[in-house]
């Protein structure tokens, strides 16, 4: 898998995108129905956020918040992988 830092290369990418207050939608435009959440990290500390998202985008143009954290204020870097 190639990453395209912050690029539309449908082989990897990563996106920028906020977090949501709460459990729900975080707006990942060119995450497709079925691609692969790699990782997600938090941009202003670099901790890893994974566990309060879902692995598995089930709806294009999102990536779902699980965690009940109001993390709306929060930047996170998003590392999405195609469905092989």
């Amino acid at each position: 898998m190639s990453v395209n830092i912050r690029g539309m290369s449908r082989r990897g990418m990563v996106e920028t995108a906020f977090g949501s207050n709460g459990v729900g939608a975080c707006v990942v435009p060119f995450a497709v129905k079925g691609d692969i959440v790699v990782g997600v990290y938090n941009v202003a500390t670099g901790a890893s956020a994974s566990s309060s998202f879902e692995t598995t985008v089930t709806v294009t143009g999102q990536v779902q918040q699980s965690s009940s954290t109001n993390n709306a204020a929060n930047e996170f870097d998003f590392y999405i992988a195609p469905q092989s």
